[in-house]
């Protein structure tokens, strides 16, 4: 038995919604967003944004997107527009990784207030050549594991006097932007 993805998503159109139901509608939807984002991502030139999911239900779908931004675009600029593609979420930090290297960090406090530390200056986009952008998400108890043996508190990073900081030590191996 073959399954035919056109053939559904006709089935369940905006016209027989109606006679579907709202999960009709739905799943319709959802198969219309699958055809433009395959669309988009293959015609689109713009940056290509990813992010790491946050837990079990969240990573059933891709959370990639393309953002596209005008010639004079700075850092600072995208690191603004990721605060409002992450999900807001208190006491995270998310790495902000870039095939052309780290580009910052965004913080949220306890009230899911959110900031950005660029890696190097506050460029143009367009001269770092920036293409693709991955948000790696980390918490706090991410450093922390109980050792089986003894039931002793291990500490990753425990040279480190902020969480912050321990989210830098874990990516020291990214290439980081020119100062």
């Amino acid at each position: 038995m073959s399954f035919d993805i056109e053939g559904v998503f006709y089935l369940v159109s905006f016209r027989n919604c109606v006679r579907a139901g709202k999960w009709g509608c739905m799943f319709g939807l959802f198969i219309e967003k699958i055809k433009n984002k395959d669309s988009k991502v293959q015609n689109d030139t713009g940056m290509h944004i990813d992010r790491d999911s946050v837990c079990m239900g969240d990573d059933c779908v891709s959370h990639e997107i393309i953002m596209n931004f005008p010639e004079n675009a700075r850092l600072s600029q995208l690191m603004q527009e990721l605060i409002d593609y992450v999900p807001s979420m208190s006491d995270v930090v998310w790495a902000v990784q870039s095939d052309a290297g780290m580009c910052g960090y965004i913080i949220t406090d306890r009230n899911t207030n959110a900031s950005f530390e660029l890696c190097g200056t506050d460029r143009l986009i367009s001269e770092m050549q920036i293409r693709k952008v991955f948000c790696k998400y980390y918490y706090p108890s991410l450093f922390s594991y109980i050792e089986g043996g003894t039931g002793r508190e291990i500490e990753k990073y425990s040279e480190c006097s902020t969480f912050l900081e321990k989210v830098k030590k874990d990516n020291s191996q990214f290439t980081m932007l020119p100062k």
